[in-house]
């Protein structure tokens, strides 16, 4: 039912957040809300809320740790080859 709602006051269905405007929201405001949710939610201080680059740095570098293959790693990021997650 909330799924419903919230779907019937999108005014593009290519994305899962807009404004209450209908406009998609920045980058910028994402990663605010994000960080504002994380530290609200873990207690942190602004400046010790994870950044979007510092998820996706994360993100690599756990499945690396939990053994997913490179290939599947590059995939799931988006990347054409190997050369950024080595670095």
């Amino acid at each position: 039912e909330i799924l419903d709602t919230f779907k019937r006051s999108q005014t593009d269905p290519r994305f899962i957040f807009t404004l209450d405007d209908g406009r998609t929201p920045s980058r910028e405001l994402l990663a605010h809300y994000l960080s504002r949710a994380c530290f609200e939610a873990l207690g942190l201080t602004k400046d010790q809320a994870p950044t979007l680059h510092g998820l996706r740095h994360s993100h690599i570098s756990l499945l690396a740790e939990l053994g997913v293959p490179m290939k599947l790693c590059i995939d799931r990021v988006g990347h054409a080859d190997e050369k950024m997650i080595l670095r």
